[in-house]
C-alpha cells in the first residue's frame, strides 16, 4: 500500500522465520507496481551471524534495494555485501543499486556507517569472490549508508535517546564526515522514533530532518499483520504504557527491548528469567519454590517439557546449540528460557487469547501520542486506519503545522487554536 502510495516502506521482518520472510517478500515483490520503492529490515543477530547472512542472501536473491538496519553495534560482513553488490561506475558517477538506512542511537555507531566500508571486509569479500577489484576500488568513494536514521525512543530496541538531541549531533557528524571524505552525495540524516503525530513530524522537519519514519503506530493498521487482539491493545495504550524487556535474540546478554506493558506481563516476566539466568549456573540449581513458581506463572507446563521443545526446535534449527546445551547446563538454561521469550511474540501475532498476559509487543511511547491526537477524529477506531492514511494525516498536518510557523514568523496573529491540527487527511493544505 505504501509503495502505491509513492511512500518508502520496510517490512517488518524481526521475529520472523527466514520462511515466513522469504513468503512475505516473494508476495510483496509480486504485488507492487513496476519502479515502486519499497525494502525490509534487517535485524543485527550477533549470537547467530549465519542468520544475517542467509537474510542478505535473500534480499539480494529477490532484488530487495532497500533495507532498514537495525540493532546494529558495528559493520558487519553482511552488510557490506549488500551496500556493494553489483555496484558500478557510469558517467564518472558511482551507481548503487541497493540502499541502507541505518537506525543509530549513539555517534560511534553512525560513524561506522557514515564512512566507507571498512577495508579488511571489502578484502575478505573479495578473497571470497563476492566482490571483484573494481567494486572494492569503488566502495572506498561512497558511506556505507546514504541514509542515517537518527532512532530516538522507539520500539523494540532503543536507548531511548532524546531525538532532537540526538538528531543534530548526527547532522553535525555527517558534514563533518561528508566533507573529509569528499563524497559526491552527501548523506541524508532522518528521524525515528517518536514520530507519532503530525506536530512531533513538524518538529523534526523543523530541526532539519531529510525525512522521518513511522514504527509503533503501523502495528495499529489494517495491513499490519499481527492479531485483531494486539491491534485493540496498542489502540488502547497511551504513552506511558511501555517498559523495558529482555530482548529474545539477545537474552544471554540481558539486552532489552521497548514493549507495551499495559495488559501483558511480558517485562517483568522476561526481566525474571534474565535474572534467574544471571543468578544460577544451571536449571537444577534453582531453588523449588522459585522453579514452581515460574512453572506455574510463566511457563505454564514443566521445566522440563519446556527444554524439551526448546531442543526439538534447535534439533532442526541449529544442532550445534543442542550439542552446546549438553555440556554447558547454562547454554541449556538460556534455550529454555529462550522459549517463553520467543513463543510470546508468536502468541501476539496468532492472537492466543489464553496467554494475552504474556504478550511480546514491541512499541514506543509514540503510538500513546497518536491514540491521544486520534481521540473523537476518524482514526480513532482500529478499523479506520489505514497505513496510507495515517503517513498522510502525518505528513499533511506537519504541512500544516509548518504554515501556521512560517505566518507567525512573517508577524502575523493568528488565533491559538490553528496549533490544533486535527488527525485527519489534510490533503487540501497540501
Amino acid at each position: 500500500e505504501l509503495a502505491r502510495a509513492g511512500l518508502l516502506g520496510f517490512f517488518g521482518a524481526g521475529g520472523l522465520s527466514h520462511a515466513e520472510i522469504e513468503a512475505a517478500i516473494g508476495q510483496i515483490a509480486a504485488q507492487v507496481p513496476s519502479g515502486a520503492s519499497w525494502g525490509s529490515n534487517l535485524l543485527h543477530h550477533p549470537m547467530h551471524p549465519v542468520r544475517e547472512e542467509k537474510l542478505v542472501d535473500l534480499y539480494l536473491g529477490q532484488k530487495v534495494r532497500y533495507v532498514s538496519a537495525a540493532a546494529y553495534v558495528g559493520v558487519t560482513e553482511a552488510l557490506v555485501r549488500y551496500r556493494c553488490h553489483d555496484i558500478h561506475e557510469a558517467n564518472g558517477r558511482v551507481v548503487t543499486p541497493n540502499h541502507l538506512f541505518a537506525k543509530v542511537s549513539r555517534l560511534e555507531v553512525a560513524q561506522k556507517f557514515l564512512a566507507p566500508s571498512p577495508l579488511v571486509l571489502l578484502e575478505n569479500l573479495l578473497e571470497k569472490g563476492a566482490l571483484n577489484e573494481e567494486q572494492v576500488r569503488l566502495a572506498r568513494n561512497i558511506p556505507l549508508a546514504e541514509d542515517i536514521i537518527a532512532e530516538g525512543n522507539s520500539g523494540g530496541h532503543t536507548d531511548r535517546q532524546p531525538t532532537a538531541l540526538l538528531l543534530g549531533t548526527l547532522q553535525q557528524l555527517r558534514d563533518r564526515i561528508a566533507e573529509g571524505e569528499s563524497y559526491s552525495t552527501i548523506p541524508r540524516v532522518g528521524c525515528a522514533g517518536g514520530i507519532g503525530t503530525a506536530a512531533t513530524a513538524w518538529g523534526a522537519f523543523a530541526m532539519g530532518a531529510d525525512f522521518v519514519t513511522t514504527g509503533s503506530i503501523n502495528q495499529t493498521a489494517v495491513e499490519a499483520g499481527t492479531s485483531d487482539i494486539v491491534k485493540a491493545m496498542l489502540c488502547e495504550a497511551d504513552f506511558q504504557d511501555v517498559a523495558m524487556g529482555i530482548a529474545p535474540d539477545r537474552f544471554e546478554m540481558g539486552a532489552t527491548v521497548q514493549v507495551l506493558s499495559r495488559a501483558t506481563m511480558y517485562a517483568p516476566r522476561s526481566q525474571q528469567l534474565y535474572r534467574l539466568y544471571r543468578d544460577f549456573p544451571s536449571l537444577e540449581a534453582i531453588d523449588q519454590p522459585t522453579k514452581t513458581k515460574i512453572e506455574r506463572q510463566i511457563f505454564r507446563r514443566p521445566l522440563s517439557e519446556v527444554w524439551e521443545q526448546a531442543r526439538q526446535y534447535w534439533v532442526q534449527k541449529d544442532p550445534a546449540m543442542v550439542e552446546q546445551a549438553g555440556h554447558d547446563p547454562h547454554h541449556q538454561m538460556a534455550l529454555t528460557f529462550r522459549w517463553y521469550l520467543t513463543m510470546s511474540s508468536r502468541w501476539a501475532r496468532s492472537g492466543h487469547e489464553d496467554r494475552q498476559r504474556d504478550f511480546q509487543i514491541w512499541c514506543g511511547p509514540a503510538l500513546g501520542a497518536f491514540n491521544a491526537w486520534a481521540q473523537e477524529g476518524p482514526l480513532e477506531t482500529q478499523q479506520a486506519r489505514r497505513v496510507v492514511t495515517m503517513a498522510e494525516a502525518i505528513m499533511n498536518g506537519a504541512t500544516a503545522h509548518g504554515r501556521v510557523a512560517a505566518a507567525r514568523t512573517m508577524g502575523l496573529r493568528l488565533p491559538r487554536h490553528v496549533d490544533a491540527v486535527p488527525c485527519t487527511n489534510w490533503g487540501h493544505l497540501a
